[in-house]
């Protein structure tokens, strides 16, 4: 919350009086005393909701305004959960061939989870499991149904991507890449991602996923005398023509191009010390 400094007297009074009646109403559904550890997650829900709620920094709402305002930002958040919920159902509808146990987890965690998220006790924390790491972390500023929903669309878009290719080849693909992959945390796009556009970049079809040592060697020799936003750009490349090829949305193209920046940086650190081959792998 913005320093108290800047509020004027009245405006501290009405959240003073705000934050009362929530208190009075956790204490009634709880049927019991609130501790201070409680109190302070419900101010800070308080203020959550608040910022939902306007686009204006919060001290410059009219005092008469912060109960509206936390109205609005009430029903905005109640939107996202059913967002969420959709999004979910989706994701449920459409799962890729390969899976982990972790993914798995993660993703029935949500099931049901609209009903058990009240931002009115709690804004910051949405009930639910994240140990699937995606590929592109999400934007660590993001809390509550604002981080399971962008964490549901970015599983949606690996799911799609990973739909495209055959059972066979990833499997023969992750099996290189981390053996006991099904049993442990790891994100299963960005090995299978990170061939198709290794396979792209040597100029053959993505969908054998296989990186050749023919297809290796071209590789090295394109990127051997490149900076790193050079290989960058080369890999941005290689993901436009994926898109062409699988027939990737932009929200996926964009997703696609977001795992660039890190490759190329790995591809650029490890290119004069050894081959690329524990990049792209061959099976």
């Amino acid at each position: 919350m913005e320093i108290i400094s800047r509020y004027s007297s009245l405006q501290i009074l009405q959240l003073k009086r705000l934050f009362q009646k929530l208190m009075a109403a956790s204490v009634n559904s709880l049927s019991s005393s609130v501790s201070v550890e409680q109190a302070e997650v419900l101010m800070q829900s308080m203020v959550e909701v608040l910022r939902h709620g306007t686009d204006l920094p919060l001290t410059q709402i009219d005092a008469d305004q912060y109960e509206t305002v936390y109205q609005a930002g009430f029903s905005r958040i109640a939107m996202t959960v059913q967002t969420v919920r959709s999004v979910y159902e989706q994701l449920q509808d459409s799962l890729p061939p390969i899976r982990s146990l972790s993914m798995m987890v993660s993703l029935n965690s949500f099931e049901q989870s609209w009903k058990y998220y009240m931002p009115e006790r709690n804004a910051m924390e949405y009930p639910c499991v994240v140990d699937y790491q995606l590929a592109c972390s999400v934007d660590a500023s993001l809390n509550g149904a604002d981080y399971a929903l962008c964490y549901l669309k970015g599983m949606r878009l690996e799911n799609r991507f990973l739909r495209r290719f055959e059972t066979s080849k990833m499997t023969s693909l992750l099996n290189v890449y981390c053996r006991g992959w099904q049993s442990l945390p790891i994100n299963l796009y960005e090995p299978v991602a990170v061939n198709a556009l290794g396979r792209a970049a040597a100029g053959v079809s993505a969908f054998d996923l296989k990186v050749t040592k023919s297809n290796l060697q071209k590789i090295t020799q394109t990127v051997s005398d490149l900076t790193e936003q050079e290989v960058c750009n080369d890999l941005i490349h290689a993901a436009d023509v994926l898109q062409e090829e699988l027939h990737l949305d932009q929200d996926e193209h964009k997703y696609l191009k977001q795992i660039c920046i890190p490759l190329a940086a790995r591809i650029h650190s490890v290119r004069d010390f050894g081959s690329l081959n524990h990049i792209f792998l061959t099976f």
